[in-house]
């Protein structure tokens, strides 16, 4: 069945964003009394709107008085607690996007001393969650994502795809909307608009349409379970799928790879990319990446390249013909000719908390790398040294398991998770 829904029947559900814990304070206040205000480090930004304030005390010290204002000189307080006998305390459901001051003063032996120089912070902007319990979302297992140039999401999940024209929500289920099963594990859009879904059970052609169906009775599909599309500038489509075959269709003709005359290796195709030169990149489950130009061949695998585990399951390109490559032990930068991995994604900029099951990723307009990744959340990578991790501990993401990242024309970002989808201004 089809279901058109005013998006004005949903509600957004909106949290606040990322704790600032990219890294420690290089240099400490430290007043007369002794106390240290801790973290979040001075003028932070992207804090997390229930921060934890941490500061450090002395043996001692009896109780600990805590003042956070949004104004400096600290007229307008929003938390004063005084009898706190530990050196951390939570604030919770500050504004978003509001710069607030903390300070701390020690009770002890000798009395009350006065306030520590006060540090600043700012809060980060909102998340908005759309969830299947209160929005128009077949399911909360989220698989794919897709955004048109006019700005149309569609969202696949499990349990059917929706399509967010905004107001106007479309939730496609069952054969009588055009799907010939509910599972979406890919969405494609050429670049006249025309969109391919890729299902457990075939392969669809403009859904809001009506729906062409495209199975291995009636085109040159080899597998109906269809795990990935790419589609070149010329609107040629790639289509990888669970035996791990490779099928061409150009509108008029259908070609089939397989291991046999190709250097696809057999496995299961996760992704497939292609580049601004129309070259496709194929990640493949447990076989390693396979680049084909046209013409040519190129298997990359643990043993003759740089990649750091043979399950591909991410790819990404940025300008400078350079590619990011995920994998589920790490992740890469291919540049043409030499490779640069990332075995472990830090978190919070410590290398001994990281994740290395990398899921997906997208490039934004500003050069920042958002990853996804399969249990720690998504993190922001500039390429060189920032890692900056969002989780569930310290932003709105609904669920760490993320499935799939997409960013729109104003730099949202569109996050696919277990648990609904994520957008981060």
């Amino acid at each position: 069945m089809k279901f058109t829904i005013l998006s004005c029947f949903s509600l957004l559900i909106f949290f606040s964003a990322g704790c600032n814990k990219d890294s420690l304070p290089t240099q400490a206040v430290i007043p007369a009394n002794g106390s240290t205000l801790y973290s979040p480090e001075d003028k932070a930004v992207e804090v997390y709107t229930s921060p934890v304030l941490t500061w450090t005390g002395t043996s001692g010290d009896v109780s600990y008085t805590l003042q956070v204002s949004s104004k400096s000189d600290f007229t307008d307080l929003k938390y004063n607690q005084s009898g706190l006998t530990t050196t951390s305390q939570q604030i919770t459901w500050l504004d978003n996007q509001t710069t607030y001051y903390w300070r701390v003063s020690v009770t002890g032996p000798q009395g009350t001393s006065g306030f520590t120089e006060p540090r600043s912070f700012t809060t980060s902007p909102v998340w908005y969650i759309y969830s299947a319990a209160i929005d128009p979302i077949p399911n909360n297992k989220i698989r794919a994502i897709a955004i048109e140039s006019n700005g149309t999401k569609w969202i696949g999940t499990i349990n059917g795809l929706v399509k967010i024209n905004t107001p106007i929500w479309t939730t496609y289920q069952n054969a009588a909307a055009g799907l010939p099963d509910n599972t979406i594990n890919a969405i494609a859009i050429e670049p006249n608009g025309t969109t391919w879904i890729g299902t457990a059970n075939g392969l669809v052609k403009s859904i809001e349409d009506g729906g062409v169906t495209y199975n291995t009775t009636n085109s040159g599909l080899k597998d109906n379970y269809i795990t990935a599309i790419g589609i070149e500038s010329n609107g040629t489509k790639w289509i990888g799928a669970k035996d791990g075959s490779l099928t061409s269709y150009n509108d008029t003709e259908w070609v089939s790879y397989n291991s046999s005359g190709s250097k696809l290796p057999g496995n299961a195709i996760n992704t497939i990319a292609v580049d601004p030169n129309n070259t496709k990149w194929i990640g493949t489950n447990g076989g390693g990446l396979v680049k084909y130009s046209g013409s040519s061949w190129t298997l990359y695998n643990k043993g003759n390249s740089g990649l750091p585990n043979d399950e591909v399951n991410a790819i990404a390109f940025e300008s400078g013909n350079t590619k990011w490559i995920g994998t589920s032990n790490g992740l890469t930068k291919y540049d043409g000719s030499s490779w640069t991995g990332y075995i472990s994604i830090p978190v919070s900029g410590k290398s001994s908390n990281s994740y290395s099951h990398i899921t997906a990723i997208a490039v934004a307009a500003d050069g920042l790398k958002w990853i996804g990744t399969d249990v720690g959340g998504i993190v922001k990578f500039d390429g060189a040294s920032l890692w900056k991790t969002y989780d569930t501990t310290n932003s709105g993401l609904p669920n760490n398991k993320v499935n799939a990242v997409c960013i729109a024309a104003n730099g949202a970002k569109w996050i696919g998770t277990d648990s609904g989808v994520a957008v981060y201004p």
